[in-house]
């Protein structure tokens, strides 16, 4: 007996173990199913992330004259005069009748080219409204610019310019004769003037750009402030040929844009919205509708084209969805489970809100487009991203979306429908008056400038206390720094300083070769195809790596971007070590790139 109890004695340490790392094991995974669970139920529903403040944003309007917004529509309206760029100018014909006395708040123009621009019209309308209507608006206006968090410059700057485009006159990129400019100058000089602009330099002033050449000649002037755009893409001529005579199209630099200080806003959709409950059986793969040539990165959209255009039930339609292809565009959009989206003149458009409103799910084609809103809500949810290299691949892009199940597209669909409303800016009232949507686009708009008041806040503060006459930190520039910093080869090739005196013998086929490789890269550099080169994630990461330096490291790093090795030294000494007399310029520069970030390194830790 006395064995027996000794073997229990022993064995049931070992139960009790292996009991412990059973139950050890299942409190793991039920803790896993538990997580997940709670991840896929809360998935299938996007919404807006509510980390903002919610007690909203104090907002003083500059006290611009009437003439430079609602004056502006007036004026539209009381003119017989037609768009010259569309057939159809769907405003022209009521401009005799619409209006039988000036309203205080006219509407806003129907002209689809100005129209989806909308967004200063919307966001005016919120902050005119009377307080007691205001209940649901983000925006807290206030009448004091001491109380005020930003300051809103009510200038229609998109009516103003696309009213000058219109009148065919040929005169928007003059100064002389080009009545929008005369606008510009008129709301610069004014804002310029007031104790608000003065004592922030313009930091704390936002600006409505949504249209691209909105603000063109006075961009300069307001690259510190807020500006309101609806992506960070070229903007181009509107004419044919450029000033040099050539056929491709001369592109407008926008170089004041960051993701850090600057607010991306939804273009107005010009179709109506439909209910998930109005939803029919659509009959259509891929639908697309718009101009099949573009420029730039809408070279990708004349690719797209050709591949797609003989696939089965793909539908691709040029056109623009004004008054005669409105009613083919809703049609073809609600028929259809995917709606294409590639670049065009500017990476995005009002196609993509155009699409979500006929719960028409988005086939985003980019590999560096930014959204609206992004951080508040996820596309990925409800749309689908595709690279440009896979949806260039032949047969790629509709054999990929044709293995969608009906499921996972009843899925996604469900999932726009409650993001519709985020994206609208139309609040059934004529004038644009409020009350607005409380979920809508104007007030996501406000908690996104919201989430720029502190950098201001501490760029103001810090410009306050700066002795006079000292200069600003360059860490404290660091936007614009950004926009001008290379990749160290690049550097290599463009910061060079100039070549020493003594002679380098070259046959004439390096020299060619040296010539080829010049052209390659000024036309690497000059291309309308090339894709932006700005990382909004590597700006951001070196805007936070900058803000942690001294002066004396801000010193030396400048010192280091404007630093390059002599190629034509560097070529002779890598002909002493390979005893190679032909050196590809290539490879020059290259060990130009290497070798500089070799010795920086060596600098660093000496």
């Amino acid at each position: 007996m006395a064995t027996k109890i000794t073997s229990m004695a022993i064995t049931r340490p070992l139960c009790s173990v292996s009991c412990l790392l059973l139950s050890s094991s299942l409190l793991f995974i039920v803790s896993l199913l538990f997580f997940f669970s709670n991840s896929l139920l809360s998935y299938p529903n996007p919404t807006i992330s509510h980390y903002t403040i919610q007690n909203g944003i104090n907002v003083f309007v500059a006290e611009l004259p009437r003439s430079l917004n609602y004056g502006l529509l007036e004026k539209y309206w009381s003119s017989s005069s037609p768009d010259s760029r569309i057939p159809t100018d769907p405003d022209h014909p009521t401009r005799k009748t619409s209006l039988h006395k000036p309203e205080k708040y006219p509407p806003y123009p129907e002209n689809p080219l100005i129209k989806q621009y909308s967004a200063e019209y919307w966001i005016m309308g919120d902050l005119e409204t009377p307080p007691e209507k205001r209940i649901g608006s983000f925006a807290k206006r206030v009448f004091t610019e001491s109380d005020a968090d930003v300051v809103f410059v009510p200038f229609f700057a998109t009516l103003s310019a696309e009213t000058e485009l219109g009148n065919g006159k040929g005169t928007f990129r003059k100064k002389t004769g080009n009545e929008d400019y005369q606008r510009q100058r008129q709301v610069l000089d004014f804002v310029k003037n007031t104790k608000a602009w003065k004592r922030s330099g313009g930091r704390d002033h936002v600006f409505v750009l949504t249209d691209p050449v909105a603000l063109w000649h006075v961009r300069e002037e307001i690259a510190l402030s807020i500006l309101l755009v609806v992506d960070f893409g070229g903007w181009f001529r509107q004419d044919s040929k450029s000033s040099n005579g050539s056929s491709l199209p001369e592109r407008i630099e926008h170089t004041q844009v960051s993701v850090i200080k600057d607010v991306i806003v939804p273009y107005t959709h010009l179709l109506p919205k439909l209910d998930l409950s109005q939803n029919q059986r659509r009959h259509s793969l891929l639908y697309f509708k718009g101009a099949k040539h573009r420029h730039r990165g809408g070279l990708i959209r004349e690719k797209l084209w050709d591949l797609l255009v003989d696939e089965h039930g793909v539908v691709m339609e040029e056109g623009f969805p004004n008054a005669t292809g409105r009613e083919q565009s809703i049609r073809g959009m609600r028929n259809s489970e995917f709606c294409l989206h590639p670049a065009g003149d500017t990476p995005t458009s009002c196609r993509l809100f155009d699409a979500i409103q006929s719960l028409c799910i988005p086939v985003i084609v980019s590999d560096t487009i930014e959204l609206p809103f992004e951080g508040m809500i996820d596309y990925s949810e409800f749309s689908v991203f595709v690279s440009v290299s896979d949806a260039l691949t032949p047969k790629w892009l509709a054999n990929h979306l044709k293995r969608f199940s009906e499921r996972d597209k009843e899925t996604l669909r469900s999932r726009i429908a409650k993001v519709q409303t985020v994206f609208a800016y139309d609040n059934g009232q004529a004038n644009g008056m409020g009350p607005i949507q409380p979920d809508g686009a104007v007030n996501n708009i406000w908690k996104k400038v919201q989430q720029k008041v502190p950098m201001v806040k501490e760029a103001v503060m810090r410009e306050r206390r700066k002795p006079a006459g000292a200069s600003v930190p360059l860490r404290c520039q660091w936007f614009r720094f950004l926009s001008e910093m290379k990749d160290p080869f690049e550097a290599a090739i463009d910061e060079s300083p100039p070549e020493s005196p003594v002679e380098t013998e070259q046959t004439p086929e390096e020299d060619e070769r040296a010539m080829g490789v010049r052209r390659q890269l000024k036309k690497r550099k000059t291309s309308v195809v090339a894709e932006p080169t700005a990382d909004p994630v590597k700006m951001a990461k070196m805007k936070a790596i900058l803000a942690q330096f001294t002066e004396n490291q801000i010193s030396r790093y400048e010192s280091f971007r404007r630093s390059a090795f002599q190629k034509g030294n560097m070529k002779k000494m890598l002909q002493n070590i390979t005893g190679n007399q032909k050196i590809d310029p290539l490879i020059n520069i290259v060990v130009c790139g290497i070798t500089k970030m070799f010795v920086g390194e060596l600098v660093e830790t000496d």
